[in-house]
């Protein structure tokens, strides 16, 4: 993947953090170093280098993602997790937090976001010649 999003809602959530940490971790600066994990190459897996990470833009982001699409998929994701919402049903919740979000941006739900650019566009479209 050459975008990444990390879902930083509960910034006090031990587990939340925990989660980031591991997916920033992940994608910086090792990912992209073939090298490192020499194992991978031998399976047939190449090195990439993320060019960008979205982190949950709880208090404030710079970019608003369109929802409208996938959040009836978001909803049926979290009803899934019985072992943490028991009979709660999130849907009002994230419905009407999306669309917080989306409002005056043209959008009925959005999720915000913080970017933080490990590779600039035009770096990666030199890298690419390109072609993405």
């Amino acid at each position: 993947p050459t975008v990444w999003f990390v879902n930083g809602t509960y910034i006090n959530h031990p587990d939340h953090r925990a989660a980031a940490g591991a997916a920033l971790e992940a994608v910086f600066p090792a990912a992209g170093q073939p090298h490192v994990f020499q194992e991978l190459a031998d399976e047939g897996l190449a090195a990439h280098k993320v060019r960008k990470v979205y982190v949950e833009g709880w208090g404030g982001g710079d970019t608003w993602v369109n929802t409208t699409s996938s959040i009836d998929k978001k909803i049926a994701a979290l009803r899934c997790h019985k072992s943490q919402m028991g009979e709660w049903d999130p849907e009002p919740m994230v419905r009407q937090w999306s669309a917080e979000a989306g409002k005056g941006r043209e959008m009925a739900y959005a999720e915000v976001f913080k970017v933080i650019t490990l590779i600039s566009d035009d770096d990666y479209a030199k890298l690419t010649n390109g072609s993405d």
